[in-house]
């Protein structure tokens, strides 16, 4: 599966006043330090066949980005290609971190988990 990361910025043209085109992006955007870096990655399909993407913003740098990618794509190779469903339930669970906005969890622990048939999805409490 694909993945990209991508720079980017919300500058708006000073005597049109319309944001820039994705053909011609802001000027200033050669400068690493403006704008912000994004991660986009996609995801196995969900239950309806409907095509599904992570993405998240607001990295500083390429490297962080980098990184950001590169632990989503480990954890979609953690399952077994030849097991849609495991597929499903790591696509699931990195969706849910989406939608949150909370941080990925680690490659063990969710192989750990994945292995052992519990839910990736689902929180567990102090008291379970």
């Amino acid at each position: 599966m694909k993945g990209s990361i991508f720079h980017t910025c919300h500058c708006r043209n000073s005597r049109t006043g319309i944001p820039y085109p994705a053909a011609s992006p802001c000027p200033r955007l050669r400068n690493p330090k403006h704008g912000q870096w994004s991660v986009r990655q996609e995801l196995v399909a969900d239950t309806n066949g409907r095509r599904r993407q992570f993405r998240r913003t607001g990295f500083t740098n390429a490297q962080d980005a980098r990184r950001e990618l590169l632990l989503v794509q480990t954890l979609l190779a953690s399952a077994d290609e030849d097991d849609p469903k495991d597929c499903r339930r790591i696509s699931d669970m990195i969706m849910l971190c989406a939608k949150e906005r909370s941080a990925l969890p680690d490659v063990e622990t969710t192989s750990r988990l994945l292995k052992a048939g519990h839910s990736l999805t689902t929180r567990t409490t102090v008291n379970e």
